[in-house]
């Protein structure tokens, strides 16, 4: 009878193409349930940082105040969650202070500024160094980490006055 056979291989061709399948329908297994949760680390290496101004300082017989303003943009499509950053700061190349600046979550494509005041206490500088803050013209360099979560990045900025 060549009418039940052809059935018969119809239904076998059937059921041989819907076990494979059904692992595509069913649950994953531990791996691929694994790989779905992981999330990537945050982007901080994508960071743009850049010194966007300095002001001009606020020069007291004792200290200076130097405002900085520190400009951070995000390129990615993704989220940084709360960078923050350590920095060392330099003046002519003498290191004066240490920086410690944190942002709010930068969301894909944001740009952000950031005000630091740093207090430059003389008596911790050179009188090379507290000349030119009071002067008004000098190097000022940053270099340090930029940190999101367990993800960092070593970052130099500088600017001159």
């Amino acid at each position: 009878m060549p009418g039940r056979r052809s059935r018969r291989a119809v239904l076998a061709a059937g059921v041989g193409l819907a076990l494979p399948l059904s692992g595509c329908l069913g649950g994953r297994d531990e791996g691929q349930a694994a790989l779905a949760t992981e999330t990537p680390p945050p982007p901080v290496d994508e960071l743009e940082i850049r010194i966007y101004d300095v002001r001009r300082p606020d020069a007291g017989a004792r200290s200076a105040t130097l405002t900085v303003l520190l400009e951070v943009t995000n390129p990615t499509e993704r989220e940084v969650p709360s960078p923050s950053g350590e920095f060392d700061v330099m003046i002519n190349g003498e290191r004066v202070v240490t920086a410690e600046p944190s942002f709010n979550t930068f969301e894909p494509g944001e740009t952000a500024r950031k005000s630091m005041e740093l207090i430059i206490d003389y008596a911790d500088s050179g009188t090379a160094v507290a000349n030119a803050i009071r002067e008004g013209t000098f190097r000022l360099t940053m270099d340090g980490l930029i940190r999101a979560g367990d993800v960092s990045d070593s970052v130099t900025l500088s600017y001159e006055l």
